[in-house]
């Protein structure tokens, strides 16, 4: 019984770094596209359906943080929007119906804007405060 149970734990053990690989090789490739062509990613992101449930959101977020500290460290730093196309394609892949979310708001003279990824009504990467979401209608 206990043979057993210690070959449920390793396999369980292999499992869950199979899929970390997994997930850690996706958004090292999506951060690389969106890196590049922004625009083409955020078409691409309308096409992911969510499927079946992976992930939670919570190692998504670990997954994408680690990728961002190291483009930073690499003189990289990724903009609101490419964080977001990254984060939003991750959680899709995973099952969460992850959408970007777009605002704007004064800055002096202008405006500024930028974007945040929401499930549901729920902000779950990015800072929408100060911000005015912008809504299609």
């Amino acid at each position: 019984m206990k043979e057993q149970l210690a070959l449920t734990t390793w396999k369980n053990k292999a499992i869950s770094l199979a899929y970390k690989a997994r997930l850690h090789g996706l958004a090292a490739y999506r951060l690389a596209r969106a890196c590049i062509s922004p625009t083409a990613e955020l078409r691409r992101l309308e096409r992911i359906e969510t499927g079946r449930a992976g992930a939670g959101e919570r190692a998504v977020l670990e997954c994408a943080g680690k990728w961002f500290a190291l483009s930073e460290k690499l003189g990289r730093r990724p903009s609101c929007l490419v964080r977001s196309l990254i984060v939003a394609a991750l959680l899709r892949h995973e099952g969460h119906p992850a959408r970007i979310a777009f605002g704007a708001r004064k800055e002096g003279e202008g405006m500024g804007g930028h974007c945040w990824v929401c499930v549901g009504d729920r902000v779950v990467y990015g800072e929408a405060k100060g911000y005015q979401e912008l809504v299609d209608g």
